[in-house]
């Protein structure tokens, strides 16, 4: 084996470490992702379970909202039907007037 089939090899063996290393690095970050999700819908789980308080309720889901998108704030608007619910969130949205 000559030196340019070495170097060959070498940077065969390194490409393909790489995609491994790329493929479980995107394979850890879609399970931190799911055990975060799974997380937050335990506690928005135990905040409907817990309290008949719908404001009580509406906190922790706009507080878990919050974490999981990681923004400032969490705005939950209710329409007029009850069973119309909108949730904004943004790392821009300041603090209130």
């Amino acid at each position: 084996m000559d030196v340019a089939e070495a170097l060959a090899a070498q940077a065969a063996v390194a490409i393909e470490n790489a995609r491994l290393y790329e493929e479980a690095r995107r394979s850890f970050e879609a399970e931190r992702l799911r055990n975060q999700e799974a997380r937050a819908m335990a506690a928005i789980n135990k905040a409907i379970g817990g309290s008949l308080d719908v404001r009580a309720v509406l906190e922790a889901v706009g507080q878990t909202a919050r974490e999981v998108v990681g923004a400032e704030r969490v705005q939950i608007h209710l329409g007029a039907d009850p069973r119309q619910l909108v949730v904004a969130h943004s790392p821009a949205f300041g603090t209130p007037s």
